[in-house]
């Protein structure tokens, strides 16, 4: 156990496991959508196809598992007890299912009040675990985990403020001045500022005790995910102004500094005690690659002649969601759910050893291999999409096979848990 974990903090297991088995939903829902919608991948990041595919992933699936980690990382590691986490989290998970696809529906179809009310009830049901989020680690005893989980939750309430804006915006019902502007800043906010972030200050914890490698250094605990912020609240008020230059010097700074963050953790890992081969390794290295490589091209975009800029933007935004994102949460969840089970099962009282060696017990390596390349397939191909669109249609189908096979088991874990006598609304 890394120093400082409160393991009498976290809130029972269904509370997190709700948003987990939300999530795998609609990753396959995101696959699906791929799929169907193959024609439209020659086309850019503006297309509607493509704005719902990356709310269906960057809300639908890892904002789902990253407000159920929430729930656990943020008393567990970071010393906060969240008030009235049971019932937030069940009002959250239940306005974001109803919210995201009616959403996403609205978005596709044009049906503005349908986009709006969705947008607005998503948006309820993070604005309820952000500021139960916001109020916990307030109280929380201070350290590096607590200090980038309070960054990462401000974006997010920046990120929700701006989205609710352009909903409007696209729904017809208000004007926007600088609508580029406005919607890459929410982008910027939504994957740098809340996915990054939150990745980043989980990893501080996550990395060393499920990964056994060294910590991470005291400079970079300490500074890193404030440095991040500061750049990236500066390149948005840049970007909003039209400060076109400045914000390309501060995007140059940000991609260093994740860049950075990218290599220091692979060099962890390289260093780490266990030194047998583990899907979760694999997924974070998958993740850590892919991020190193989507900044660089996110770096070369802007000075690229159009045609290259459109297909290398997506293929950035796909490496950041897919490659990195995606896979850093998928390598965490293999990870979270056995220490789960398998730490609530000790805290009541319940676990019978006949049959379960240990955490290993509740999710398979030969399982967790074969959802690995499920993922790796699909990634695969997407990231040529822009120029062959028809590897959409398998793409698709292998990230929502990929997404039905998590779910599948994060299901056998829980049945597992069950079937030794434990309780999953138990504390």
């Amino acid at each position: 156990m890394s120093a400082g974990f409160r393991l009498d903090q976290g809130p029972p297991f269904l509370v997190p496991l709700l948003f987990f088995l939300a999530a795998c939903v609609f990753l396959a829902l995101a696959g699906l959508y791929a799929a169907w919608n193959w024609q439209d991948w020659p086309l850019s990041r503006w297309n509607l196809s493509a704005v719902v595919l990356t709310h269906l992933l960057a809300l639908g699936y890892l904002g789902f598992v990253m407000l159920g980690a929430l729930t656990q990382v943020a008393p567990v590691a970071a010393g906060a007890r969240l008030p009235g986490v049971r019932l937030a989290a069940w009002l959250s998970h239940g306005l974001l299912l109803v919210g995201l696809p009616l959403y996403a529906w609205g978005l596709h179809s044009g049906h503005g009040p349908g986009l709006l009310a969705g947008a607005s009830a998503a948006a309820g049901g993070l604005a309820v675990m952000t500021l139960v989020g916001l109020a916990g680690l307030a109280r929380g005893a201070a350290n590096p985990t607590r200090q980038g989980m309070l960054l990462a939750l401000s974006a997010l309430a920046a990120t929700l403020v701006l989205g609710l804006v352009l909903a409007g915006w696209m729904g017809g019902y208000w004007a926007v001045p600088g609508a580029a502007a406005l919607v890459d800043s929410h982008a910027a906010l939504g994957l740098v500022g809340w996915v990054g972030l939150l990745v980043l200050a989980s990893s501080y914890q996550v990395v060393p005790m499920l990964q056994l490698t060294p910590h991470y250094p005291p400079w970079a605990r300490r500074w890193l995910a404030p440095a991040l912020a500061l750049v990236l609240a500066a390149w948005v008020g840049l970007n909003l102004s039209g400060a076109v230059g400045w914000a390309r010097l501060l995007a140059a700074v940000a991609i260093a500094l994740l860049a950075s963050y990218a290599g220091l953790t692979l060099d962890l890992q390289r260093r780490r005690r266990r030194k047998r081969r583990d899907v979760t390794l694999d997924y974070w290295r998958l993740g850590l690659s892919s991020l190193a490589l989507a900044v660089l091209l996110a770096g070369l975009v802007p000075w690229l002649p159009d045609p290259w800029q459109t297909s290398l933007e997506l293929v950035a935004g796909l490496l950041f969601l897919l490659g990195f994102a995606a896979a850093v949460v998928n390598g965490m969840v293999m990870k979270i759910v056995p220490f789960l089970a398998w730490f609530h099962l000790q805290a009541q009282g319940a676990c019978q050893a006949d049959g379960l060696a240990g955490m290993a017990g509740f999710y398979p390596d030969g399982a967790a291999r074969r959802q690995y390349r499920l993922h790796l397939a699909a990634l695969a191909c997407l990231l040529p999409s822009p120029w062959w669109p028809w590897l959409a249609v398998p793409g698709g189908l292998l990230l929502a096979g990929a997404g039905g096979m998590l779910l599948a088991d994060i299901l056998a874990a829980v049945r597992l848990f069950r079937r030794h006598g434990g309780c999953l609304e138990a504390a």
